[in-house]
């Protein structure tokens, strides 16, 4: 079982469409004391690999989104990997910017960066405030949030 980093299932290389089957996986998924993610069904818990990180973030409009629970929440700080990817710590747990929200995210809120992370602001310049941002490697984050990415059973 695999979630990728725009918040979908995929199950033996299918993705999950069927509503009532991702709404299952979303109520069920939780972590372990490892840092595995899983989605609890009955006795059996089914290891979800990760292909970034165990949460995805949209931005919405009153807010953000987290995937897969579909809540809102507010985030606390952000990080921008070397490969571009942004990340936010939000519910204390990490979670990746949908690739479809980056765009508008880099327009809005960091209009004058000029793409280098030697040159990254300190701070994302959001509607709702400063949230601080800074640099970091996907690995390096992954460890200091105890978050194993690919759980062998």
């Amino acid at each position: 079982m695999r979630l990728d980093g725009r918040g979908q299932w995929w199950l033996r290389e299918q993705r999950l469409a069927h509503p009532a089957m991702v709404e299952f996986f979303h109520r069920n998924y939780s972590r372990d004391a490892a840092g595995c993610y899983y989605v609890q069904n009955g006795p059996q818990k089914v290891y979800v690999s990760l292909e970034v990180a165990p949460f995805v973030v949209r931005r919405a409009a009153d807010g953000w989104s987290v995937l897969p629970y579909n809540q809102q929440l507010v985030p606390r700080t952000a990080y921008m990997t070397p490969e571009g990817q942004l990340l936010l710590e939000i519910g204390g747990e990490l979670a990746l910017l949908d690739d479809r929200d980056l765009v508008w995210l880099v327009e809005e809120a960091l209009s004058d960066w000029d793409g280098e992370l030697a040159t990254l602001p300190a701070q994302l310049r959001l509607p709702e405030g400063g949230l601080p941002l800074q640099s970091a490697p996907l690995a390096a984050l992954l460890a200091d949030y105890g978050i194993v990415s690919q759980p062998v059973p």
